[in-house]
């Protein structure tokens, strides 16, 4: 276990976890559930045992990241905890426990996983295997990253700032996420780049890249390598603005790249039969539930997409159906209305 993570350190900017952080501490907390339900003496972890085995930081840490309270660097907190639960998972597949996190299978989700599955079918010998999903915070990106990793035994990794500038930096945490050990000596750029492509050679994996807008324009050439010299499907998650300005700050590299794409899928809002999938079980008025998708759909295409709608039908599902009231139009228009205050800014 990862001491060093006492509040001491400089702060981040951003104290809050971002809403991909906050889906991570539940993710946590499910797999946590998990772990205890198939464990063979029936036993429950305290915090404390669960952070000591499973988790990259304290159990008095643990508490804070769950009240959204931590007053650290939420940025490092948030990557550990994506790490903690990439390792969990691991062990409920060697206990053969399915983990899959729910996935709502929109259209658009069902493209993205078709264009994965082709693309694994793919001769090695054809370099077009790399699929890229834009969509803004709370479009599922994370949650897709970890769906596909989860569905083909893939990896997942999450791009930084330090991939900019450092080829060595990016080569190196690819090689870990696809199992490279502190064994394996990477102190350069050569000896990264030759641990990374032996172990993705070893076998055809998905390797998951979120937040590939931290792309420079050695990442750029180092996810074409891997696509040129490995049999490695490669799906890439961003926001599109941010996508965007990689691709005009790297073009060269970026056009190269995306040359081997087979399918670049832009999530540009959410529609109300997306809506209907979180809402239907909810709301048994069927002309109610049209015009409730409907406004919903609309709200959420401001900010938030799946996480919005979440949140949303978490409310009415606690205000409302939890205590045997029917959700109208005016509980769907307060749920809006409350998850707006509480949706960060643009």
């Amino acid at each position: 276990m990862d001491t060093n993570d006492s509040t001491s350190t400089t702060p981040s900017k951003s104290k809050k976890l971002s809403p991909d952080g906050r889906g991570y501490i539940k993710r946590l907390v499910e797999l946590r559930e998990l772990l205890n339900a198939s464990d063979p003496d029936g036993r429950e972890m305290t915090d404390a045992q669960f952070a000591s085995k499973y988790l990259p930081y304290h159990d008095s840490t643990w508490g804070r990241l769950r009240a959204d309270e931590y007053d650290g660097d939420t940025r490092e907190m948030e990557r550990r905890s994506l790490a903690a639960i990439i390792k969990i998972e691991q062990e409920l597949d060697a206990r053969g426990v399915s983990h899959n996190a729910p996935l709502f299978k929109t259209d658009l989700v069902k493209s993205v996983l078709e264009h994965v599955a082709n693309a694994r079918n793919t001769g090695a010998g054809c370099p077009n295997r790399l699929i890229v999903y834009l969509a803004e915070t709370g479009g599922g990106k994370t949650a897709l990253c970890r769906h596909i990793a989860g569905s083909w035994k893939g990896h997942i990794v999450e791009g930084r700032e330090s991939w900019r500038a450092s080829y060595t930096s990016g080569c190196r945490d690819v090689a870990v996420a696809a199992g490279a050990t502190k064994d394996d000596k990477m102190r350069n750029a050569r000896e990264a780049e030759e641990v990374m492509l032996r172990y993705l050679r070893a076998r055809r994996l998905v390797l998951c890249i979120d937040e590939a807008n931290s792309f420079g324009p050695h990442t750029c050439n180092m996810v074409k390598l891997i696509l040129n010299q490995t049999p490695t499907v490669i799906f890439l998650g961003s926001i599109p603005g941010l996508w965007k300005k990689m691709n005009q700050a790297n073009w060269f590299e970026a056009s190269q790249l995306q040359r081997r794409a087979v399918a670049v899928v832009h999530m540009e809002k959410l529609t109300a039969s997306e809506a209907r999938l979180f809402l239907q079980p909810l709301i048994a008025d069927k002309a109610v539930l049209t015009d409730a998708c409907r406004r919903v759909a609309d709200s959420a295409s401001e900010f938030g997409l799946f996480d919005r709608v979440e949140r949303i039908a978490r409310y009415l599902a606690d205000e409302y159906t939890g205590h045997g009231q029917p959700v109208t139009l005016e509980a769907v228009a307060k749920a809006i209305s409350v998850t707006r205050a509480t949706t960060p800014a643009k």
